[in-house]
């Protein structure tokens, strides 16, 4: 196999893989969506077990952010 030939490949697969991850995150963006439009018929326990996960996950990123910075 040449070395264009394997170049390509790699940056097929690379297209591949970024075009996965937009439509998981499209998706993920559609999923926050909906539950933001709906949060209101929300049982209180799935709110609170929501906000909990994301106030968790905030958490998380900022901690990150500031090791980073």
């Amino acid at each position: 196999m040449t070395i264009k030939i394997q170049k390509e490949r790699g940056e097929n697969m690379s297209e591949t893989l970024e075009n996965i991850t937009k439509k998981q995150e499209e998706k993920r963006l559609e999923d926050f969506k909906k539950i933001a439009e709906n949060w209101d018929k929300l049982p209180e326990r799935a709110q609170g077990k929501i906000d909990g996960i994301i106030s968790m996950a905030a958490s998380a990123f900022l901690k990150e952010t500031k090791k980073a910075g």
